[in-house]
């Protein structure tokens, strides 16, 4: 985490909402330059009020989706923003994926959120925790909106980082 890769890239591929979307270089490889530290990853947080589109609430969630005919209307679907509080609930497996389903709720900017965590790392590591709720305090969270499923665009978190 916080590895500064140099990406070879081709040519910009928006598709949608997601126009931070590049096409790759696959004929060279990626090469790691340098690593952040925490003073220049809290310049780089996303002055946003809201996490695009708030009011759309999944059963499971809070303000976590909008509608796919207004994600058009959106002109990025990544932001990197630091939560002073994050909360984690683990729940069992999801059918027979094996690790367990994360959601991570948190305050941004006087809104409440409740978002599936999507993050690798953060489900291999809570794999041997018991079901329940896990206070891991400030944290940066890259926040995504995904692709289109079943007329909702949901805004997940995917990527945990601790500071």
């Amino acid at each position: 985490m916080l590895d500064i890769i140099d990406v070879p890239l081709l040519r910009a591929n928006p598709m949608y909402y997601q126009e931070e979307n590049w096409l790759l270089d696959s004929s060279q490889r990626w090469k790691k330059v340098g690593q952040m530290d925490s003073d220049t990853l809290v310049k780089l947080v996303d002055p946003v009020d809201a996490l695009w589109i708030d009011g759309e609430s999944s059963g499971a969630g809070r303000n976590d989706r909008v509608a796919f005919s207004e994600a058009g209307l959106l002109g990025s679907s990544l932001y990197l923003i630091q939560v002073n509080s994050l909360r984690v609930t683990v729940l069992p497996p999801n059918r027979d994926e094996g690790l367990p389903v994360l959601r991570g709720h948190f305050r941004h900017n006087g809104t409440d959120y409740s978002l599936r965590i999507t993050d690798p790392e953060s489900e291999r590591g809570a794999a041997d925790l018991d079901p329940g709720d896990y206070e891991v305090g400030t944290r940066f969270l890259t926040v995504s909106l995904g692709g289109p499923f079943q007329g909702y665009s949901y805004k997940l978190i995917a990527n945990i980082i601790r500071p």
